[in-house]
This record gives C-alpha cells, structure tokens and sequence, in this order.
C-alpha cells in the first residue's frame, strides 16, 4: 500500500469511536505517517511521545483516568502516544 492511501486510510478512519493502532517495522515510517495525517486534520490535538522521560513517567504512575485526562487535556480530541509499547504493561508490544 503506498503512502497517501495510507494516510488516507488513516483519516477516514478517525473518529469512529475506535483507537487506531499503527504498528510496523523499526524506522518504516510510522512517526512521519501521523505526523502527516494530524498536519491534515484541523482539530485540537496532543503528541505524546513516550521516549521523553516525563511523558513515559505520567503514563507509569498515573491511577486514575483523571489524571489521564490531565495529561491529555480535556479539549484535545486527537491523542497520538508515540511508542507506546514502552509503557511498562503495555499490552501492544511485539513478540
């Protein structure tokens, strides 16, 4: 599948209701895949990336869905966790 239907695919598919999941090789693409596709959307959104420290330490400790939210905002309708699989407990890491 080339790029744009991709990224198209990508776009017709938020805001569903549904988490999209993009998973992949190391170093195919993926960052600059969503980076594209949120350049494309005008709506409020936030980046998270979870090799930064502080970000992978909020996400670590939090307890409760309210502080969730206020790592996330609460006007934020567009979330990207980049790397996410290094959440300790995450369940989206390879084999």
């Amino acid at each position: 599948m080339k790029l744009r239907d991709l990224q198209q695919t990508i776009q017709n598919s938020c805001f569903k209701g549904k988490i999209i999941l993009l998973l992949g090789a190391r170093q195919v693409g993926k960052t600059t895949l969503l980076k594209e596709v949120i350049s494309q959307i005008d709506i409020p959104s936030i980046w998270l990336n979870v090799d930064e420290a502080d970000i992978l330490q909020a996400f670590e400790t939090a307890t409760t869905s309210t502080q969730l939210l206020q790592l996330i905002g609460k006007n934020n309708k567009l979330v990207v966790i980049d790397e996410a699989q290094q959440i300790t407990g995450c369940k989206c890491r390879g084999s």
